[in-house]
């Protein structure tokens, strides 16, 4: 019975030569395409892996990129409002050489009438023509002269332009602009120009940056901000600013550009600057995004790492196994089809007993109910056997029973 027991496991496991042959081949393939996808995908993370790493290098230097075109930003920004400030004071100058050459060929002052609406666009609030006695010619508002005429008299006029500085006076910003020229004739004659800071505050506010123009005593005489009050700037940037210096500077996280404009006799100065967040901005979210990859990359890498490991394990068990079955069908080939036939020879063999074994196991359970039987008659005829010894025993019992047979 041991025997035909381990027939059976070994039936449940044994497969014809050219299945073994068919699944060996099956089987091989099945490993090799799962190693080549896990293969590919372990390649696929480790690149990826190594590209994460390439860009957290790289990230200095594009930080740096960032900075630099940052910068350069700050100074285009910066150059084109010096450039932008330039012109305009080349502009005051031409509009007052015209007003000039205009009284010269016509002595009259009707050109500043029909000019006046020009000048209040560009920033003038105020115009006088004096003479060479500094006597009034013409004025466009009522007002005390004296201090103007005693302006000019300190002014050394090298050039006919003399463009004085902004001043900040009860929070309003004024510039005094003059024009010295001769009449053909002779006698001297003064154009004067009172500017706001409308139009400068205009040029500022064409900059996508803060920007600022600053005067000679660190009061912000023109800004593309809006400013409750007057404003005192005096920090390590307007100081480099002031002493006549050019360049970048960090300050209190904010980036400056910063410069001077030479206006003739007086310069203004100019600063362009904003805060270094702006700029770091794109950086922040890329090394979010970064940090964000890096972890799922490491993820799926380690995953991916953890799959080819076992991939590998897999298919050298596999391959080990499979090679030692044929192995086996190489050197045992004729004995092992020879136990196959006399195995199934037994077969018939293990019917007939599996029958046996059945009608052994009907037997016992009759055998069972004969002996159950049995044992109520045997009970039966103890009894009787005892019934007669009483009968025996008893003489006139006896007596009455043979009466009554």
């Amino acid at each position: 019975m041991k025997i035909l027991k381990k027939y059976k496991l070994f039936r449940r496991e044994k497969t014809p030569c050219n299945e073994i042959e068919a699944d060996y081949e099956k089987n091989m393939d099945t490993l090799r395409r799962k190693l080549m996808i896990r293969l590919i995908s372990g390649i696929f993370g480790t690149s990826l892996l190594l590209l994460l790493v390439f860009t957290m290098v790289s990230i200095r230097s594009i930080d740096s990129m960032l900075v630099e075109n940052f910068i350069t930003k700050l100074n285009r920004s910066r150059d084109e409002r010096i450039l932008a400030t330039e012109e305009y004071y080349r502009r005051i100058e031409r509009e007052m050489a015209e007003g000039v050459r205009s009284y010269a060929a016509e002595g009259s002052t009707d050109f500043i009438d029909k000019s006046i609406s020009r000048y209040r666009e560009m920033g003038v609030d105020e115009v006088a023509l004096l003479n060479g006695e500094y006597r009034i010619l013409y004025q466009s508002v009522e007002r005390e002269w004296l201090p103007i005429k005693k302006e000019i008299k300190s002014l050394r006029f090298q050039d006919p332009l003399y463009i004085n500085k902004l001043t900040i006076d009860n929070d309003t910003t004024y510039q005094h602009i003059y024009y010295k020229f001769f009449q053909p004739g002779g006698g001297e004659y003064y154009l004067y120009f009172k500017l706001n800071n409308s139009y400068l505050n205009r040029i500022l506010a064409r900059s996508t940056f803060k920007a600022d123009i600053l005067n000679d005593e660190f009061y912000v005489v023109a800004s593309n901000r809006e400013l409750e009050s007057t404003e005192y700037v005096i920090n390590d940037v307007s100081k480099k600013m002031l002493d006549g210096r050019v360049g970048i500077d960090s300050f209190k996280g904010e980036l400056y550009s910063y410069s001077f404009i030479e206006l003739d006799e007086t310069s203004v100065y100019l600063q362009v600057y904003e805060d270094e967040a702006v700029y770091k901005a794109p950086l922040t979210r890329y090394k979010t995004k970064i940090s964000l990859l890096w972890i799922i990359a490491m993820a799926g890498t380690l995953t991916v790492v953890v799959f080819i490991k076992l991939s590998a394990e897999s298919y050298s068990t596999g391959a080990a196994r499979i090679s030692v079955e044929r192995e086996g069908d190489k050197r045992y080939k004729f004995l092992k089809r020879e136990l196959i036939d006399i195995f199934d020879d037994l077969e018939e063999i293990e019917g007939s007993l599996n029958k046996l074994d059945e009608f052994t196991k009907n037997l016992d359970t009759i055998k069972g109910r004969i002996l159950h039987q049995n044992k109520h008659f045997i009970e039966r005829v103890r009894e009787d056997e005892r019934i007669i010894e009483r009968v025996s025993s008893h003489e006139e019992l006896k007596e009455k029973i043979k009466d009554k047979l």
